[in-house]
């Protein structure tokens, strides 16, 4: 398969993720440029077959025209089981774009964490917000771990942007759901522990920056640039990113100004839970993100 949508060039067809989601949706392995990169990413076009029988808030109707970035969690390219997630997003109505950030799943360049992937995300936006059925009004960042904080990072970004004489679409709010938002923070709790993830090669390779490189990638200390509505997503059993970190990104956004933000933290849940949504900590979690876009877009 070839061709091209918009900015978005046509790689091949992304075959459904264990035989599970809406078989019906059209969805695209792409490629975008993001400056002088070429990133992955998959492409899902919305159909307007939305379920009327479940009873599954992922599921609701979209508004005609909306579009999603979801940013992926970990450094490893886009999950694959996120695809019945947003298969069913699609079904529902929404235009999906998830970018494989720079140096994961096929894209150009190294992984910078929360750095480079910022950009990333925003030429993902812009290139979704000139698709013909998108409306660039009604566009949402889903991000998730390291994707929530490459989400909050991309919205201040927008907004230094705008106020230098720049042009970005609009995003309408961000969902962001177990993200670390004071790495500096997190990763002294993860040597005081000496947790786990201290023999992983990756986070070992964090613990290597100096404060500046680290308090770049910490969207704490850009709070006061986010004026959007914001949901902060966290499983209160979450043993990778202590809860906490959403509690401290939300007093932040408060202290700023910023009225609109919201917190859910759900019981007895694990980190990224959201990813299997039939469960019932997901169901109740993916109904109060429902509820948020709602009230968001009235």
């Amino acid at each position: 398969m070839s061709g091209s949508i918009g900015k978005f060039r046509i790689i091949k067809t992304l075959p459904l993720f264990l035989g599970h989601g809406p078989a019906d949706v059209i969805s695209q392995i792409v490629q975008f440029d993001s400056g002088n990169l070429k990133i992955s990413g998959w492409l899902y076009k919305p159909t307007d077959q939305a379920d009327k029988k479940s009873t599954h808030s992922l599921d609701t109707k979209a508004i005609p025209g909306a579009a999603v970035i979801c940013g992926h969690g970990g450094v490893g390219g886009i999950p694959a089981h996120y695809d019945v997630v947003f298969r069913r997003l699609a079904k529902a109505g929404w235009t999906v774009a998830a970018p494989s950030y720079r140096g994961e799943g096929g894209s150009d360049g190294e992984i910078e964490f929360a750095h480079g992937e910022v950009d990333d995300t925003l030429a993902c936006m812009k290139a979704v917000g000139e698709l013909p059925v998108v409306d660039p009004e009604n566009i949402w960042l889903l991000g998730s771990s390291h994707g929530a904080m490459v989400s909050l990072l991309a919205a201040a970004k927008i907004f230094d942007t705008i106020n230098t004489g720049g042009r970005y679409y609009k995003i309408k709010g961000v969902v962001s759901i177990s993200g670390i938002y004071d790495i500096c923070k997190w990763l002294d709790g993860v040597r005081k522990t000496d947790h786990l993830l201290m023999s992983d090669p990756f986070v070992r390779s964090l613990m290597k920056l100096n404060d500046q490189e680290l308090q770049t990638r910490s969207a704490i200390n850009v709070a006061g640039n986010i004026g959007i509505p914001v949901l902060l997503v966290h499983g209160e059993s979450d043993m990778i990113v202590p809860h906490e970190q959403s509690i401290i990104m939300a007093d932040a956004l408060k202290s700023s100004g910023n009225n609109s933000c919201k917190l859910h933290i759900e019981p007895g849940s694990d980190h990224e839970f959201v990813w299997g949504p039939e469960r019932e900590h997901a169901r109740n979690t993916w109904a109060e993100i429902a509820k948020f876009i709602d009230q968001t877009t009235r």
